[in-house]
Parts: C-alpha cells; sequence; structure tokens
C-alpha cells in the first residue's frame, strides 16, 4: 500500500518549522500609553543594535532575541528597570523597555582594552522615531 505523500510533506515542514523555532517576546502596553510603532518596529531596532554591539565585541556571546517589550512613559521605564539611567527620564510620550538576551558590549572602552560585554540587558526606545535613548546590562 502506498503511503500518501501529502503525510511525509506536512512532516517535513513540521520538523524544518520546528528546528528554527524561537518563541516571541511578551509585549505589554501599558494603560494610557498609545505607541505608533509596532513591535515589531520596536524588535528591529534593538537587534539592530545588538548586531552592532557583536561587531564591536568581535563576536556573537549569545543569540539575539528578544524577550519582553514594554510601551510605557519615563515614570514607568524607572519603575520596571530601576538600574536605567536618565536617557529617557525627561523624555515626553511613549517609550519602549525592551528586554533582550545577545551580546551587549560598553560603550566606554579605554585605549587598548578590551571591551566588557554581558549576554542579557535592556534598551530604552522613542516611539517617536525608534532611536535608543539608553542601554545597559548587569
Amino acid at each position: 500500500m502506498e503511503r500518501p505523500k501529502f503525510v511525509g510533506a506536512v512532516l517535513v515542514a513540521f520538523v524544518v518549522a520546528g528546528c528554527s523555532f524561537l518563541p516571541g517576546p511578551t509585549v505589554r502596553i501599558e494603560a494610557g500609553v498609545s505607541p505608533r510603532m509596532t513591535p515589531d518596529q520596536v524588535a528591529a531596532a534593538a537587534l539592530e543594535r545588538i548586531h552592532a554591539m557583536e561587531r564591536t565585541v568581535g563576536h556573537v556571546a549569545k543569540q539575539a532575541q528578544i524577550v519582553s517589550m514594554t510601551a510605557t512613559t519615563a515614570a514607568g521605564v524607572a519603575r520596571l528597570e530601576p538600574s536605567a539611567g536618565h536617557g529617557g527620564a525627561s523624555t515626553p510620550g511613549t517609550l519602549w523597555l525592551v528586554r533582550a538576551e545577545g551580546t551587549f558590549a560598553n560603550n566606554r572602552t579605554p585605549p587598548g582594552g578590551e571591551p566588557l560585554f554581558a549576554t542579557t540587558g535592556f534598551f530604552v526606545i522613542s516611539d517617536v522615531d525608534g532611536s535608543v535613548l539608553e542601554f545597559g546590562f548587569p
């Protein structure tokens, strides 16, 4: 008896899709916040910055992946990420707090020194233009 051909095709598609599957990030939009940017646009801005840091360090410390994105205000960023500096503190309107995994490198490497890096960190991204206002890592 001949096996139906479509069963094999479905199985191959399932296995290939399963090999490349990464769980999506958690997206949260706080009450009273109306973001202009889509989560995909915010994720692209964060991933672009992570890939730039990979080039700075000279290798990939961990595969880049967005863990969570929260559309909030400057006060919300301060509440959700106490280690955030003052990059977005005076910015009115909507900000995105993005937590990610990947290569996070410092931007103040002394001459002749190696950049410090971590495999987790956060970004504060402006909802107006997608610019990274600040970033940090443990």
